[in-house]
């Protein structure tokens, strides 16, 4: 029948995607991506994470891949964090940075909880890599879209001391005047995972016409965004 026609070509069609996200054109895994995005069953997903994981330097192909569902995202993250040297590479930050931005939207206390923890266990030198810095700054940028933050979540879990340590190099860090001001810039998001009185010390001496006036600039958003009582005055003695 016409129907049973219908299944056997949609079946052919969904197997040759299946074969095609394997191929070694880029062009054509971003096209797959894009076809098999709307699928659910466990071989397309398999597919998609499979082309997320290749082609995780590619911002593009990375989106396409991840669009289909955002419990996609989480279950791929959570793959991602027990890979040291998945982490380590510096070309897979793309699809790091758009697996925390979605799970931080996402806002699940248990999920980033566990995320947490599977970060502190790292080992010292991957806890330390800038991809991890980039990974941090995702998931704070898309838990404050939805009204909160690391800091909050992470209160007194094993992830807080994994927060304070990459605090403590950024505060040293945005205060190096031999650094670039791009990578003081950086620091200072870091610096903003702190409370009020954890960013007006870091910056303390930061207010100065010696500063740069991007890294000035910079300092003030950071007080004005997390103020406490002691902003104003800090602001006003500038």
């Amino acid at each position: 029948t016409e129907n049973q026609q219908a299944k056997i070509d949609t079946n052919t069609v969904h197997a040759e995607l299946l074969r095609l996200s394997a191929d070694e054109s880029p062009r054509v895994r971003f096209q797959v991506a894009l076809a098999l995005g709307n699928q659910t069953d466990t071989a397309s997903v398999v597919a998609l994470i499979s082309i997320a994981r290749r082609d995780a330097a590619d911002p593009w192909i990375v989106i396409a891949a991840l669009s289909s569902s955002r419990e996609l995202d989480a279950r791929l993250l959570d793959q991602v964090l027990q890979e040291p040297e998945f982490l380590s590479n510096a070309d897979n930050l793309p699809l790091l940075r758009q697996l925390a931005t979605v799970t931080g939207v996402q806002k699940n206390p248990e999920q980033l909880k566990g995320i947490g923890e599977r970060l502190q266990n790292l080992p010292a030198e991957v806890r330390s890599a800038p991809v991890i810095e980039g990974l941090l700054l995702a998931l704070e940028e898309g838990l404050r879209r939805g009204g909160s933050r690391l800091s909050v979540l992470w209160s007194q879990t094993p992830a807080e001391s994994l927060l304070t340590e990459r605090i403590q190099l950024a505060s040293q860090c945005v205060n190096d005047t031999a650094k670039s001001v791009e990578e003081r810039l950086t620091a200072l998001k870091v610096v903003s995972f702190g409370d009020a009185s954890t960013i007006r010390k870091a910056t303390a001496e930061l207010l100065t016409t010696s500063q740069p006036a991007e890294i000035q600039t910079a300092v003030v958003k950071a007080l004005a965004a997390d103020q406490d009582e002691s902003t104003a005055p800090t602001l006003l003695a500038a």
